[in-house]
């Protein structure tokens, strides 16, 4: 039996659910919570969803321009300089 592919729609809902749960989290913590390092690697929770919105945001051009038969946006930097980036965007 075929796996069903997940319609359009399927994958928007799935989008948005997700970003109802985003932002719920930013909405839950201060300034403070959002700053306090929890990881190993002194990431914070702004640093989490800094690194989340930037590949989102990545996610989100490229299902546009897919489905709507335009160019491929440009490759996103990944890693450190993905990261990096993303903190220089939040700055802006």
């Amino acid at each position: 039996m075929a796996t069903q592919l997940p319609t359009q729609q399927d994958i928007l809902d799935s989008l948005q659910d997700d970003h109802e749960c985003y932002l719920k989290l930013i909405n839950r913590l201060n300034d403070e919570e959002q700053q306090t390092p929890f990881t190993p690697e002194g990431w914070s929770v702004k640093d989490f969803l800094s690194h989340m919105s930037y590949y989102k945001a990545a996610t989100r051009m490229l299902i546009v321009a897919y489905t709507h038969d335009q160019p491929l946006p440009p490759v996103m930097l990944s890693g450190d300089e993905g990261n990096e980036e993303a903190r220089e965007m939040d700055k802006g």
